[in-house]
């Protein structure tokens, strides 16, 4: 499979044709060949609309369920060969679905109506030189998570104020950057563990620019940080890369090398399953990595996938607690 999304108890390969597979081993064939090398796909909040993308291209593709009204998508050419394509399909706190990318620049987020291409909010030519990437909605439709570089190169995570923004779009200017005192350390990956709450890892290898501080998240470390505290929550040093994060649960799952399920408030490892793998990404910069297999999380479900050629593998986790 090409790509993996889940779609109710199926899996299905949007790239591939929408071609599917069932929890009880049945499978479907692709319905449509695309004309393009589109390598990603991500779904909106219910499904039904569905993003297909290049990682390292400039072109996109979104597709409502009945495929008649697709319109494409594009973001800038600069340095789109060595970054992840910035884009995120989620559900605002008033209940639009919307689409964030950065079709005027490398820097300048939008926000759109997922379905009909409606603008709702952009960041202006005074943007903060930062290219995003990595795009997360907060599970309260309110903020924006952004785990992409500066120029060094440099990772860094950044947060903007999504509900700002629909009132003024200048507020996607310049986002609350999880720079030092907060972070110290080249941040390898970030999500969303709750609407508060953000888990930031940061490389083992990089040193820190402009110096540490005991305060900050430095090299080598997972944290927990609290939005509304302004602190953290708990902080670790970390066993090696922790690799693409993702929510599960209380916990996250970590892909470097393998699935790694991890308590992010004690860094500990809860389970992990070595005979998968995942690839070896530790950056929103991946031109110089090897393809990372498709992996699919059911954060709700407490269940994900991971695909390597025609197999796919999917692992389900007990309730927590």
């Amino acid at each position: 499979m090409r790509s993996l999304v889940w779609a109710g108890d199926r899996l299905a390969d949007p790239v591939g044709g929408g071609a599917s597979v069932g929890l009880d081993g049945s499978a479907t064939q692709r319905a449509v060949n695309w004309a393009y090398t589109f390598d990603r796909a991500i779904t909106g909040p219910d499904g039904q609309v569905t993003v297909l993308y290049t990682a390292l291209g400039t072109k996109g593709l979104v597709i409502p369920a009945d495929r008649r009204a697709a319109r494409e998508v594009n973001r800038s050419y600069y340095h789109a060969h060595v970054y992840e394509y910035p884009i995120a399909a989620g559900r605002l706190f008033d209940g639009t679905d919307v689409l964030i990318h950065c079709p005027d620049g490398y820097n300048r987020l939008v926000i759109e109506t997922l379905a009909g291409g409606e603008r709702l909010a952009a960041a202006t030519a005074r943007a903060a030189d930062l290219f995003q990437s990595r795009l997360a909605v907060s599970p309260d439709g309110r903020r924006l998570l952004t785990a992409g570089w500066f120029w060094h190169p440099y990772g860094v995570a950044a947060v903007y104020d999504l509900a700002a923004a629909l009132g003024d779009g200048a507020a996607l200017d310049h986002g609350d950057h999880l720079s030092c005192p907060a972070v110290s350390g080249e941040v390898e990956a970030a999500c969303w563990l709750t609407a508060d709450q953000i888990v930031v890892s940061t490389s083992p290898g990089e040193e820190p620019l402009g110096g540490e501080s005991e305060e900050a998240l430095g090299q080598g470390e997972i944290g927990v940080w609290s939005l509304e505290a302004r602190q953290w929550a708990a902080r670790h040093a970390c066993r090696g890369h922790t690799g693409t994060l993702h929510p599960i649960g209380p916990y996250v799952l970590a892909l470097f090398g393998h699935p790694a399920l991890l308590d992010p408030h004690t860094a500990q490892i809860i389970e992990e399953w070595p005979e998968l793998a995942t690839g070896t990404q530790t950056s929103s910069i991946i031109s110089r990595q090897q393809p990372v297999p498709p992996v699919a999380v059911d954060a709700a479900s407490q269940r994900f996938a991971v695909a390597a050629g025609n197999e796919v593998t999917i692992v389900e986790l007990p309730a927590a607690g």
